[in-house]
C-alpha cells in the first residue's frame, strides 16, 4: 500500500483532486496498490517520532485508522502539493514529525518537500515560480532519471534552503529542484511530476521494493 497524503486545507476539496488524484491514478496506472489520506488523519498527530512516547505507550508501527483493513504500515509516503494560498500543512507541523523516523520511501511533491526540508532542519524562502521550467541533472539516481534535461510544471510561492544530509539531484536556473536525503529513500520535489512527468512517480513508488 502506498499512501497519497492530501496536504489540501480541507479533504475532499478541489485542491484534493487536482493534487493529490492525479498522483493516485499514476501509481493506480501502473498496478500499485494507492489511497488518498487527509493529512490530518496521518500518525504524526498521535506520534512524536516513530520511537517516541505515544500516550503512555510506545509505538508499535502500526497505522491506526490509516489505510483500512490490517492497518501497517504503508511501504510509501507521497505528500502532494496544494493551491498556492493553502498553507494549512505549515500550521501543524507535528502531524508529519513522524517522517524523520519512517523506514519506508517518501516523496515530497511541492508541499511535500516544504515539509521535508523544514523536518530536516531547512527554511523557506520566497520563489514565486507558475509554469513550465527546464529541470537540470546535478545528480544521477534511479527516481530523478539520466536526462541532462528535462520540463517540469512548477506552482509555488516558496522554495527552501537544503538540510544537511541531502543531495541536490535536479536544479532549475540554480534553484534546487529535486532532492535526496543520502542513505534513505526520502525526495523532494519542488516541481509536480505528476503534470508532465508521471514516470518519477513510478520510479519512486518502486525503488523500495
Amino acid at each position: 500500500m502506498i499512501v497519497v497524503a492530501d496536504l489540501s486545507g480541507e479533504p475532499g476539496s478541489m485542491g484534493t483532486m487536482e493534487f493529490a488524484e492525479p498522483v493516485r491514478k499514476h501509481l493506480a496506472r501502473s498496478g500499485f496498490e494507492a489511497e488518498v489520506v487527509h493529512f490530518r488523519d496521518l500518525p504524526g498527530r498521535m506520534a512524536k517520532g516513530v520511537n517516541g512516547d505515544h500516550g503512555g505507550r510506545k509505538y508499535d508501527g502500526k497505522v491506526e485508522g490509516m489505510t483500512g483493513e490490517g492497518n501497517v504500515m504503508p511501504e510509501a509516503i507521497f505528500l502532494c502539493g496544494t493551491a498556492l494560498a493553502d498553507n494549512a500543512y505549515r500550521e501543524e507541523p507535528e502531524i508529519f514529525s513522524w517522517l524523520r523516523d519512517y523506514s519506508g520511501t517518501v516523496l515530497g511533491i511541492c508541499a511535500g518537500m516544504h515539509i521535508i526540508c523544514l523536518l530536516w532542519g531547512g527554511k523557506l524562502t520566497e520563489c514565486e515560480r507558475i509554469g513550465v521550467f527546464e529541470e537540470t541533472l546535478v545528480a544521477n539516481d534511479p527516481v530523478s532519471g539520466g536526462e541532462a534535461v528535462i520540463k517540469g510544471y512548477h506552482l509555488h510561492g516558496r522554495a527552501a534552503t537544503i538540510p544537511d544530509g541531502f543531495r541536490v539531484l535536479r536544479e532549475s536556473d540554480g534553484v534546487p529542484s529535486m532532492i535526496k536525503l543520502s542513505g534513505r529513500n526520502v525526495y523532494g520535489v519542488l516541481f509536480h511530476p505528476e503534470v508532465l512527468n508521471g514516470d518519477m512517480i513510478v520510479r519512486a513508488a518502486g525503488i523500495g521494493r
